[in-house]
């Protein structure tokens, strides 16, 4: 239901529905549920500009999808804590969390896509000295 309140254009009733995900997955023992909530509830608070909030929810989503194998999980989770420190002038930590993207796609052998490797390779020349 969460989803489809963020997809209407609604991340405010999608955090209520999202946050009850999150307690459900925890009780069921579903970590995998519980990885994909917490990343959803991360979306959910990045649309209402809590970026604190989002911060967090990115972190615990890497975090489980890290102890269930999900790879891609894993990366998405990076993406949205990239976002969030890019949109708060912090290039030095977005670039970490991308390059965490290239580690781990490079250690399960998945592709890259052509936006993760053009955002790490501008962000890489904007902490360098004279943005070369």
């Amino acid at each position: 239901m969460g989803l489809l309140e963020m997809d209407g254009g609604q991340p405010g009733e999608a955090v209520t529905f999202l946050k009850q995900a999150v307690e459900l997955h925890k009780t069921t023992g579903n970590e995998e549920g519980l990885a994909a909530a917490w990343g959803q509830l991360g979306r959910a608070y990045r649309l209402l500009g809590k970026d604190q909030r989002a911060e967090t929810c990115f972190n615990y989503a890497y975090t489980h999808f890290g102890q269930v194998g999900k790879p891609e999980g894993e990366a998405e989770a990076l993406r949205g804590l990239a976002d969030i420190y890019e949109a708060r002038n912090e290039p030095e930590l977005a670039l970490r969390c991308l390059t965490r993207i290239r580690e781990i796609f490079t250690r399960f052998s998945l592709r890259l896509s052509k936006v993760d490797t053009d955002r790490e390779e501008r962000l890489s020349r904007a902490i360098r000295p004279g943005g070369k």
